[in-house]
């Protein structure tokens, strides 16, 4: 999805966040609510803030998000749509989303060679960069780093590393319960976001 496909959606979702209870979307999404009238939400680690009535997010100074509209409709929808569930403790990858052979492909394949450029023969440079955004290592690939992307949206990278037979391969795996707290196309823009943060912090 390019970012002018994101814009129509931007007076839709925006209207439903200002509509929703924030007694029922906090503990929904676990996130915050403020007197002031805006909500806190964490993304991989850290605090973003969105003001409905302004229709505005703010996060860390010179933050790498700023403007990035795909990280705005990321954190709308997951206000307006996550469920209080708990993780179903299942790896799987974007194609066993229920749909996801069909959409992530062509121009919604997840973003695998700007981390592959990056780290495709550096492994211990792939994990202290995971470390610092606060992953912790899992048992995939070569390497592999598991990140709370949201509060309950949890997602691993994984690295092979390349040798003198096979080119390096990067892959991601969600917990099984990402049906029901996003919709695709806002997967493939959280992927979007991650490779940004994650390349911005090599």
């Amino acid at each position: 999805m390019s970012d002018s496909q994101i814009a129509p959606w931007r007076e839709t979702l925006w209207n439903e966040v200002r509509s929703l209870d924030p007694e029922k979307v906090c503990p929904q999404a676990s996130a915050q609510y403020h007197e002031d009238g805006f909500y806190t939400v964490i993304f991989m680690g850290e605090e973003y803030y969105v003001y409905p009535a302004e229709e505005r997010v703010t996060g860390p100074e010179n933050d790498i998000f700023e403007l990035y509209p795909k990280f705005e409709l990321v954190l709308l929808s997951y206000l307006a749509k996550a469920k209080d569930i708990q993780p179903y403790g299942k790896w799987i990858s974007e194609k066993e989303i229920p749909g996801g052979s069909t959409f992530f492909r062509g121009p919604h394949s997840l973003p695998e060679i700007p981390i592959m450029k990056r780290f495709g023969r550096d492994a211990e440079g792939f994990l202290k960069t995971g470390e610092k955004l606060g992953g912790k290592k899992a048992e995939f690939g070569d390497a592999s780093m598991e990140f709370l992307m949201l509060p309950r949206i949890p997602m691993i990278c994984v690295l092979w590393i390349e040798d003198d037979e096979f080119p390096a391969r990067v892959n991601y795996l969600f917990d099984a319960s990402i049906e029901h707290q996003m919709a695709m196309d806002v997967v493939y823009a959280m992927v979007k976001c991650f490779v940004r943060k994650f390349l911005g912090n090599s």
